[in-house]
C-alpha cells in the first residue's frame, strides 16, 4: 500500500472517530486501533464484518483461500 492511501486513511473522518472515543474514554476503542488499522500485511488475512443474530461478528478470511491450523485464530 503506498504512503498516500495510509497518509488519507490516518487522516480520515474514521480515524478521527476513534480518536475522540479514546478521549472521551469508550469502552472498546485503544489509543492504538488507527495505527494498527494501519500497518499493511501485519498478519496473513483480513477481516470480514457479519450481523449474526442480531450482533456483529468478524471472521478471518485468508487471500489462499487457506484455513488456519487449529487454535491459530
Amino acid at each position: 500500500m503506498d504512503t498516500t492511501t495510509i497518509d488519507r486513511a490516518r487522516r480520515s473522518d474514521a480515524a478521527a472517530r476513534l480518536a475522540d472515543g479514546v478521549r472521551r474514554g469508550w469502552a472498546g476503542v485503544h489509543p492504538e486501533d488507527v495505527a494498527m488499522c494501519l500497518e499493511a500485511d501485519a498478519v496473513p488475512f483480513a477481516m470480514t464484518a457479519a450481523r449474526t443474530d442480531g450482533r456483529l461478528e468478524l471472521r478471518p478470511v485468508y487471500a489462499d483461500g487457506a484455513e488456519p491450523a487449529p487454535g491459530a485464530h
